[in-house]
This record gives structure tokens, sequence and C-alpha cells, in this order.
């Protein structure tokens, strides 16, 4: 059971009160955490990880804080310099609580997040692959198709885009969107939800918010200026290979594929109709 008293124990935290539960999902528990020392919050571990993949993945944090990338929450250590415990069969972790919010979906929100992006994929030597790939992800999209009253124009979509794992990779985050990433005071970005990330195909972190993000279904509206925002951010800092460019819409596509079972479908469907009769113009936001 969780107290103050195993926290107090394990890191160094005095007069250490939990305020209450900021997430809850299954198994994996966010507490808000109070203390002399400032205010953190302790994840209670997703139960599906090994200790050695939540250590490996951890190490994202240290690694890109000594890299002079400091838009990432800060772990605090344990009191013996651990990432994490282990206690009754769960792992705990406790990281420094940002204060601000999430920023809107503007341009000047999406020329930030294009900047930091460019910055992530030019970090260099991260020893880890991300377990998020093309390979991983094809089969759950090939099951779809049995889900869905569209499941063959589904099917033909699938079969469109390309082995995305042949293309260049980059350290990458996998989801970078204002839900992920909270806006300080200062106008400082920090980006969450680091556990996917690693070295991956630099064209999903391109692709992703294209259409998930800038397509809007339910006024059929493409949100073009914060498209160029962010592309034109990215590619002041950093280039792709020659012809990778061309393949951020197939990107966009394949991430809109892979979360249409997650959301209202119809609505999700609709997204995906949208993008692709307007595709001339949404290619256009990229260039």
């Amino acid at each position: 059971m969780i107290n103050t008293d195993k926290i107090q124990l394990n890191w160094p935290l005095t007069n250490v009160q939990i305020k209450g539960i900021l997430q809850k999902k299954g198994e994996r528990v966010v507490y808000d955490i109070a203390s002399d020392n400032g205010s953190f919050i302790m994840k209670v571990a997703d139960e599906s990880k090994t200790k050695n993949e939540l250590a490996k993945e951890l190490e994202i944090f240290d690694f890109l804080n000594a890299n002079n990338f400091s838009n990432i929450p800060k772990l605090l250590k344990t009191i013996t310099g651990k990432n994490f415990i282990e206690d009754e069969g769960k792992f705990l972790i406790m990281m420094e609580k940002v204060e601000g919010i999430h920023p809107e979906p503007n341009p000047k929100t999406y020329a930030k997040l294009g900047k930091l992006v460019a910055r992530l994929h030019s970090v260099k030597l991260y020893p880890h692959k991300t377990s998020f790939t093309f390979a991983s992800e094809l089969p759950k999209l090939k099951e779809n198709i049995k889900k869905f009253p569209f499941g063959q124009e589904y099917k033909k979509l699938v079969d469109s885009v390309p082995n995305f794992d042949l293309f260049s990779h980059s350290l990458i985050h996998t989801d970078i969107a204002p839900l992920n990433v909270i806006e300080k005071k200062n106008s400082d970005i920090i980006i969450l939800d680091w556990d996917d990330a690693g070295i991956g195909v630099s064209l999903f972190d391109l692709g992703f918010s294209l259409i998930q993000q800038f397509v809007w279904e339910d006024k059929e509206f493409f949100d073009e200026d914060s498209a160029k925002s962010f592309y034109s951010s990215y590619f002041s800092l950093r280039s792709l290979p020659e012809g990778e460019k061309e393949q951020i819409f197939q990107a966009g596509l394949f991430y809109a594929l892979m979360y249409l079972p997650y959301e209202n479908y119809d609505k999700a469907w609709k997204r995906i109709k949208f993008a692709l009769d307007n595709r001339e113009k949404i290619v256009s936001s990229i260039y």
C-alpha cells in the first residue's frame, strides 16, 4: 500500500502529502504528491512492463537532460540513486510535477512543436530502439479490417502505405501534440508521455499530426496555418533524406488508420476520407 512513510523512506522528500489521484487506468495510477521539497507526481507503472523494460524506458530522462534537451520532466532519484522502486510487485516512479497548461492547438504552438521535434530527431547516440515500428503495427491494422463496415476500403488504404521501417531513423517520441505537452508560465514546453520513445522512423513523428491533429472532420476543415507552422519550423532546423518528405502524408494516413479503432470510427473514417479528398492541399502545407 502506498503511503507517506513509504515515500519518505525511498525518496529524499520531507513532510509528504498524497493530495489525490490524477489519473487511473487499470493498475496504472498517477498520484499528486506535495512535499517541503516541491510538487511531484508518482506513477505506478503499467503492469505489463518488466523490470528490465522499465529500466530501459526510463533511461530517456537522464539521457536527454545530459544532452541539453531540457523539454522533458525530471525524474527524482531514490535515496539510493535509482530511477524507480519495486513495491509489492509494482514499480513506482517519482518525477517533477510540471505546472502549466496544455497549449492551444494553433500556429504559434505548432511552430514550437516543430522545432522541438527537429531538435529531438537531431539527438545522437541514444542506445535503445522504440518498440513502435511498422512491423509491430501492421498485423493490428490487418486485424482491424474485420471490425468495420468499410473494411474493404480500409484494407486498400492499409495496403497502400509503404514499409516505413525502410526509411531513415532517429530518436522519436511517437505522438507529440498539444495534449501531450505542458506549456509553463515562462512559455517553455515540456513534452510528456515518453513510454514509446526510442530510435525509430522519423516520419512517424512528422506524420502523427497531419491528419489526426490538423484535420477537423466535424467542420470539414484543414488547419493549414498550423500545419505550415509545424513543418516549416521543423525543416528550418532539419532535413530528411531525398524522397522521404513525399511520404509524410502516407505516414499521417498510417497513424489515422491505426487510431481508428480507439475513436468513434464513423467520425474517424470521415476524417480520413476528408484528408484523402483534400490530399493535394494537405500535402502542399508540408512544403
